[in-house]
């Protein structure tokens, strides 16, 4: 199983820097201007920024409760190989925001073994379930990149089911970079 996180930027810019960043700035004007109030000009100021502090400290909470359910969301991977075929799936979000793949290897076109990544390419099936149910694509040309985190036991393996799929290929495909 891999993991790699992915919090979505939207949620964490917002959230975390721009409601906070607002706030801030907003903050600083109404402060800077208290003592010159009696200014009709001054006030036509310092109402849009008084709104503006009041939504952003009133969004902030939701966006603060929407992105904490949503930052443990984490893509994980998982390559299975079973009955000579290799198939690699996985999913992202949680909640109602899940989307769970698999990608099922129909012919290996060309591997890499990189220091720190090995790199499928091939023809896929790709199957994808979500909240609107589960959808078939394919065959489909893709490069898969699958980082080098296994068990040495596990990467043996599958270089082994790789070297297998690409000798059935015309040439060896499968190019070993000096770890």
């Amino acid at each position: 199983m891999q993991k790699k996180r992915s919090i979505r930027f939207g949620k964490w810019l917002l959230t975390l820097l721009v409601c906070p960043g607002v706030c801030l700035i907003s903050g600083s004007v109404l402060a800077l201007t208290k003592d010159a109030q009696d200014l009709l000009t001054v006030r036509l100021l310092r109402t849009p920024f008084l709104a503006l502090m009041v939504v952003v400290a009133f969004s902030f909470i939701p966006l603060l409760m929407y992105w904490m359910n949503c930052s443990g969301t984490s893509f994980v991977q998982r390559v299975y190989l079973a009955q000579n075929q290799l198939r690699y799936s996985g999913y992202s979000g949680s909640m109602e925001e899940r989307v769970e793949f698999t990608f099922t290897l129909l012919q290996l076109e060309r591997c890499r073994v990189g220091k720190r990544a090995i790199h499928i390419r091939g023809q896929f099936m790709k199957e994808t379930k979500d909240v609107y149910g589960t959808h078939k694509r394919g065959p489909l040309t893709k490069t898969l990149w699958l980082p080098r985190t296994f068990q040495a036991e596990q990467e043996q393996v599958l270089l082994l089911f790789l070297r297998d799929k690409a000798s059935q290929v015309q040439e060896p495909l499968i190019v070993r970079k000096k770890l």
